[in-house]
């Protein structure tokens, strides 16, 4: 609720020449932003989507929906959701935007590959999973406060829990969070991933 109030003020200050906003959270008098942004009325605003809340936050108010963490068939559904949200609330003629993260290591052949990423999660993306597990994710068990019982955010936190587990790199690499091998290889998982999300505007890959 908060940083939803907050993204009504940034925008409010990317188009106005002067600001005066008293919300639950924020007051501001006669602020004058500077300096304006080049895009008009503003910037393209991307919001980072793990719920279904999340999307359709994302849909209704025309932001692009960025997703990393969660399995191929978890995102698919997410997306499809959002771009129903988007075709009931848009102008028609406008178009979603979508942008997924995954871990991708590419190396001369699919064996190398997996011999370097295979020892990096367990040096790092394992270590960040079991530590992330180990605290329980702040004070809430699952880590989302009062959404934490709702059925994404906990099959979120069984997602962190499973690459926390002892085989948490071949269920990785099953579920499609991880892309690792040769050029051809990784290429082919990246476009069926796409296939199966329906299509990707933006793909980051991060090691």
């Amino acid at each position: 609720e908060m940083g939803e109030e907050a993204l009504e003020v940034i925008k409010l200050a990317w188009s106005e020449d002067e600001v005066t906003y008293d919300g639950k959270f924020w007051h501001y008098l006669e602020h004058i932003p500077f300096p304006r942004p080049y895009q008009q009325p503003h910037p393209p605003i991307w919001a980072g989507c793990h719920s279904y809340r999340a999307h359709e936050f994302a849909a209704r108010n025309g932001f692009g929906c960025a997703q990393n963490i969660d399995t191929t068939e978890d995102l698919a559904e997410r997306l499809a959701f959002y771009r129903k949200v988007w075709a009931e609330t848009q102008p028609e003629g406008t178009r979603p935007r979508t942008f997924l993260m995954r871990q991708v290591y590419v190396d001369e052949t699919n064996e190398k590959a997996h011999e370097v990423a295979r020892a990096r999660f367990g040096n790092t993306w394992g270590m960040e999973n079991r530590a992330l597990v180990h605290r329980r994710y702040g004070l809430d068990p699952s880590g989302y406060g009062r959404e934490g019982e709702l059925p994404e955010n906990a099959g979120r936190s069984r997602v962190r829990e499973m690459l926390a587990g002892p085989s948490g790199y071949e269920w990785g690499i099953e579920q499609g969070i991880f892309i690792i091998g040769s050029p051809e290889a990784v290429v082919e998982q990246i476009t069926r991933t796409s296939e199966q999300m329906g299509g990707l505007d933006v793909f980051c890959a991060n090691f």
